[in-house]
C-alpha cells in the first residue's frame, strides 16, 4: 500500500519527524493539531504504542493516527480541537477507500471526530458513516465591520468599560512564556480546578496533570515561539492573574485554545473582560478569524462568534 508508511512506536517517534511540518508551515491555522510540535510532544506524553503515519500519493502531505483499544484515532485526540487530512493543494490525492480497507482488515475501528474537510469522506462504503458532529463558533472579521463593539453585547462591553480601570492586560509570545513559567502554571492550574468543580461528571483525559505537561511541552518548542502566546490581565493592586487565555496565531488567524480566570460574583467576569480586550487588540491588528474553537457554550456567542459545522466520520 503505497499510502502507509510502517507503523512506529512512541519509543521511535524521531524516524518519522522528518515528514511533519513545523506549524508556522502549514497552510491552514486549523492544522495547528496536524503538526510537528503537537504529534512528537503528543507521543511524548501519552505513548501511544501504535502509530501510523499516511502520506498522500505524491508524498507531500500527510496525517498522523494512533491506536487506542483498537480504535484509530487522529494523533493528539481528545485534545484536537479540529482534525484534518493535510494538503497543500489538489495534487495531493488519498486513496481512502484503500486506505480504511487496510485497517478495517487489520481489525480497527476507525473513529476520526471534528473534521473540517468532510468533502474527502463522502461517497464512502456502507461500512463507514460520515456525521454532523459538534458545533464550533468563530468571530469573523471580514473587514465589514468597523468596529469589534459592532458584535460584542452590550453587558460585555459596558463591563469591560467599568472594570478594566483597575486591570492591567498584557499579551507576550512563545520565548517569553518559557521565560515566565508561572503565567501559563497559573492559567493551567486555574483551568483544571475549576474544571474538577463544575464537571466532575463529566472527566475526561484533558483533567489529569498530564495535559498540563502535554500543553507545556508544545509551548517550550522553540518552532513554535512565533504562533502561540497567552494574554492575561493582573490586578493593580495586588499583581494577582485574574484571567489568562492561550491562543496560536497562523498568519492572520488565531485560535483560543484555553481560557481561565478567577472567582468574582455575577456582576464581573474577569474572563469576559479579557476575552473583550483580546478580541478588540486581534480586531485593530488585522486579524480575520478570531475561532473560539468546539462547543457551544453561551459566552461565545456573547462575544459575537457565529457557528460553523465540524464532521465525524466512522467505520460501522
Amino acid at each position: 500500500m503505497q499510502h502507509l508508511i510502517k507503523s512506529y512506536s512512541y519509543k521511535d517517534a524521531d524516524r518519522i519527524s522528518k515528514f511533519l511540518l513545523n506549524y508556522r508551515d502549514t497552510a491552514d491555522y486549523r492544522c495547528l493539531f496536524a503538526s510537528k510540535e503537537w504529534i512528537l510532544s503528543f507521543l511524548e506524553i501519552y505513548k501511544p504504542e501504535k502509530n501510523f503515519l499516511i502520506q498522500s500519493k505524491n508524498g507531500r502531505s500527510y496525517f498522523a493516527l494512533s491506536a487506542f483499544n483498537g480504535e484509530l484515532v487522529f494523533t493528539g485526540d481528545p485534545f484536537n480541537d479540529f482534525n484534518a487530512v493535510f494538503t497543500r493543494d489538489s495534487e495531493d490525492q488519498y486513496d481512502f477507500k484503500d486506505i480504511i480497507k487496510y485497517f478495517s482488515e487489520s481489525g480497527y475501528k476507525i473513529n476520526w471526530t471534528n473534521l473540517f474537510e468532510p468533502g474527502l469522506f463522502r461517497g464512502f462504503p456502507e461500512s463507514s458513516e460520515l456525521k454532523e458532529g459538534i458545533v464550533g463558533l468563530k468571530i469573523p472579521n471580514n473587514g465589514m465591520t468597523q468596529s469589534y463593539d459592532n458584535l460584542v453585547s452590550d453587558r460585555i462591553r459596558q463591563m469591560y468599560n467599568r472594570y478594566s480601570k483597575g486591570l492591567e492586560f498584557c499579551r507576550i509570545f512563545g520565548g517569553d512564556i518559557k521565560s515566565n513559567p508561572k503565567i501559563l502554571k497559573d492559567l493551567l492550574s486555574t483551568r483544571h480546578n475549576k474544571l474538577l468543580e463544575r464537571k466532575k461528571d463529566e472527566y475526561n483525559l484533558s483533567f489529569e496533570k498530564e495535559f498540563d505537561k502535554f500543553i507545556t511541552n508544545v509551548i517550550n518548542l522553540g518552532s513554535i515561539w512565533g504562533n502561540v502566546f497567552i494574554d492575561y490581565c493582573v490586578n493593580r493592586n495586588n499583581g494577582t492573574i485574574m484571567a489568562a487565555s492561550l491562543n496560536f496565531v497562523k498568519g492572520k488567524s488565531t485560535i483560543c485554545y484555553l481560557r481561565a480566570h478567577a472567582p468574582s460574583d455575577n456582576k464581573i467576569s474577569y474572563g469576559l473582560i479579557l476575552d473583550y480586550w483580546s478580541n478588540n487588540k486581534n480586531f485593530n491588528d488585522g486579524v480575520k478569524v478570531i475561532d473560539l474553537t468546539r462547543g457551544d457554550e453561551p459566552y461565545k456567542y456573547r462575544l459575537g462568534a457565529v457557528e460553523y459545522k465540524l464532521n465525524n466520520f466512522a467505520t460501522i
